[in-house]
């Protein structure tokens, strides 16, 4: 709100009621993709899922439901995959234990 404050004061008027408003949803007017991927790159940490700033952009365009599925079932299965082959080694006589 301050921002729209300080242009009011700015500019000479008393209230804010534009004409028009663009939305720039593909990034034509505006490149908002760096601050999207690194909102991405946080939402999924939150949620324990590894995604990269520099790999949200091989989903640019893809529906954000489907981003989500795909990230949470590669985890999942590397994860899993992780999962096993630690417990193969545990079983193999002389294998090292690993922290």
């Amino acid at each position: 709100m301050h921002e729209i404050e300080s242009y009011k004061q700015k500019h000479g008027f008393r209230q804010f009621c534009p004409k028009a408003v663009l939305f720039d949803m593909d990034g034509v007017i505006y490149n908002s993709m760096p601050n999207h991927a690194y909102s991405w790159h946080k939402a999924m940490a939150s949620f324990d899922i590894n995604m990269t700033p520099e790999e949200a952009y091989l989903y640019e365009g893809m529906r954000g439901v489907e981003t989500i599925k795909l990230k949470a079932r590669q985890q999942w299965l590397m994860r899993k995959r992780n999962g096993c082959i630690m417990s193969s080694l545990a079983s193999l006589p002389n294998c090292p234990r690993l922290a």
